[in-house]
């Protein structure tokens, strides 16, 4: 099958089908068809009846035993989705606890070409686009009249990125891990500490639903938020 303008690697262990469900549930309705592939990485056992009919578009992986690293987990779905589907012009990491407004990709894909374009300009540098505001976003610079917010670091609930821009600085430390050392943290700071920068959009086009940090502790103010976007958090 030849690749869609995205290829999107979904990592999941199945810990919490419900927030899995949904974010599925929003990615098949809220993107178009013809504009995405899926590969879905699931870490240890999971058992989860697929409500929609992907067709062709998605390719599962099932790890036996788990292997708990989130940044090889990654760097194996996209591997295995160039494979299998080929290379689209977007790469776009997803985690299963997100819920995903309609045109999220357009618009994502839209303003990452646009701060492309600007060339030497902080926006122009951007490598990485995430979706929504993370709690443990430092610090945040608003450029003026931008709908990208620059940060010192973009959770991985979401990365966007080109497959050029994965040929420069992937794949994913696998050996990263922690707050402030995790595979996201230190893909984001590599590419900072060589001259680019990374950020969020905002208006955010996605809500992350898991109210815990990367250590599972309660992410601070994050069940009000979902509350008042009224999406499914756990």
């Amino acid at each position: 099958m030849k690749s869609a303008n995205t290829n999107i690697i979904l990592i999941t262990n199945g810990s919490r089908p419900r927030l899995l469900a949904q974010t599925l549930r929003t990615l098949y309705v809220n993107t178009p068809a013809d504009q995405y592939t899926l590969t879905m990485v699931t870490d240890g056992h999971i058992e989860f009846p697929f409500e929609q009919d992907w067709g062709e578009r998605i390719s599962v992986i099932g790890m036996r035993p788990p292997c708990n690293i989130v940044g090889r987990l990654k760097n194996l779905g996209a591997y295995w989705s160039e494979k299998q589907f080929g290379r689209g012009e977007w790469l776009c990491f997803l985690d299963d606890d997100i819920a995903l407004f309609p045109g999220w990709l357009e618009k994502m894909t839209a303003v990452l070409s646009a701060c492309h374009a600007e060339g030497r300009t902080e926006a122009g540098r951007v490598r990485i686009l995430g979706g929504v505001r993370h709690p443990y976003h430092g610090v945040n610079r608003t450029l003026e009249n931008h709908p990208v917010v620059i940060t010192d670091a973009v959770a991985g609930y979401c990365h966007l990125m080109r497959w050029t821009q994965w040929e420069r600085w992937g794949p994913y430390d696998a050996h990263a891990k922690g707050t402030g050392q995790s595979e996201d943290w230190k893909i984001c700071r590599d590419i900072v500490d060589y001259g680019g920068t990374v950020g969020y959009i905002h208006p955010p086009v996605m809500a992350h639903c898991g109210v815990t940090d990367s250590l599972g502790r309660p992410a601070i103010g994050m069940a009000t938020i979902q509350r008042k976007l009224g999406v499914l958090y756990e």
